[in-house]
């Protein structure tokens, strides 16, 4: 008497092929060997449950359009006058003064 048929559902119709090293095939037998179970079955059931857990990363709420723009703003005074110092230039103390007093009001906007 031969085995029942599975439903369509159940069937594994679909096969790959997958290059492995052998350091990775051997990892995979030791640990399919350890559990108890059969190669493919624990490649299957290993790739399963990695998309299952897979985390997601979460998403924040949206920063504000107008603070993103102020921000970016006063990263640009920033990198100027970064540029100027390396450059031996020498900046005005009351502009970075103004950049950091910003940079300040900025920060108490976004806490």
């Amino acid at each position: 008497m031969s085995r029942p048929r599975l439903d369509s559902a159940a069937r594994r119709d679909v096969r790959i092929a997958i290059r492995w090293t052998a350091a990775e095939w051997s990892q995979i037998h030791e640990h399919a060997e350890k559990i108890g179970t059969s190669r493919s079955a624990f490649v299957r059931r290993s790739t399963l449950l990695a998309l299952s857990t897979r985390r997601r990363r979460k998403r924040g709420p949206r920063p504000d359009p107008a603070l993103r723009r102020d921000l970016a703003r006063v990263g640009s005074n920033l990198n100027q006058i970064a540029r100027a110092l390396n450059a031996g230039r020498a900046v005005e103390p009351a502009n970075f003064d103004a950049v950091v007093d910003e940079l300040g009001r900025l920060l108490e906007r976004v806490r």
